[in-house]
């Protein structure tokens, strides 16, 4: 394995080159189920995409005013 780049020169990896590390770390993926994952989101005070873009589209089509959507991006 590659030592990593010093701070004066930084060099991307290629894919390849990152799998590689990622596998001799041997790093592996957390096996959540949804439910698991959106407690954890919510857990962390994470927002949701959809959330978000559904009220830009409702705004978009005139559905909800720009107050609204402030006030609710504010919460």
């Amino acid at each position: 394995m590659t030592p990593p780049p010093s701070p004066s020169h930084v060099d991307a990896y290629a894919p390849r080159e990152i799998a590689g590390r990622v596998r001799d770390l041997d790093v592996t993926k957390a096996n959540l189920d949804l439910p698991s994952m959106l407690a954890l989101a919510i857990f962390a005070g994470a927002e949701f995409f959809t959330g978000n873009n559904l009220v830009v589209m409702a705004w978009a089509s005139r559905l909800v005013s720009t107050r609204k959507v402030l006030r609710s991006w504010a919460f």
